[in-house]
């Protein structure tokens, strides 16, 4: 099986944070000077649309160079 490509494994991270972010929802924190800021719901949402059309994108690529046609184009016949 081929390794995960980037926007495979920052898909599944970003799925993970989502999953996550019941549990544990805050924005931004500072402990002993030294502080940390998380990512909204909302920008995660926005980040997981953007790692999941690129995957589809590679889907696609990997379809098509293994012969599989383009799964955007319909051949439709009428009898």
């Amino acid at each position: 099986m081929a390794e995960p490509t980037f926007a495979q494994q920052m898909l599944t991270k970003i799925e993970t944070m989502l999953l996550g972010k019941a549990d544990n929802d805050v924005a931004k924190y500072e402990i002993a000077g030294r502080s940390l800021e998380k990512y909204s719901f909302s920008e995660l949402q926005t980040l997981r649309r953007q790692y999941k059309g690129e995957v589809k994108a590679e889907q696609v690529a990997t379809d098509l160079a293994a012969g599989l046609g383009n799964p955007r184009r319909k051949v439709l016949t009428r009898f």
